[in-house]
């Protein structure tokens, strides 16, 4: 099911990094959210692909707005970064370390 505010906004993708997190806490199981804490930042890419991947077709492709915005205004075009972007903070989240979006300015890295 999908949510929608007036102006066929989808409520149920998070417009924030606080609100990623907060969402992946609920559907992530113990286990998963151990081993992203203990995961070095290196191996983070590696070890969360499909994670990755359910972000991406959940949240990011479908969203034309909400956390996809976020990371278009930071000059984010790849969709893939902006889902790795998500569980690098949520890494630093359950490791209790602020974390903000490093806005890009060009497609060949921070």
């Amino acid at each position: 099911m999908y949510l929608y505010t007036r102006d066929y906004v989808r409520v149920d993708i998070p417009a924030s990094l606080e609100e990623c997190y907060k969402a992946l806490d609920n559907k992530l199981d113990e286990n998963t959210k151990k081993y992203i804490k203990n995961s070095s930042l290196k191996a983070l890419p590696y070890r969360t692909f499909e994670i990755r991947m359910w972000i991406h077709s959940k949240w990011i492709h479908p969203a034309n707005g909400r956390i996809d915005k976020v990371f278009r205004d930071a000059g984010y075009t790849n969709t893939d970064e902006m889902a790795l972007e998500i569980i690098i903070g949520y890494h630093y989240y359950l490791n209790g370390i602020h974390y903000e979006i490093n806005p890009k300015t060009d497609d060949k890295g921070r």
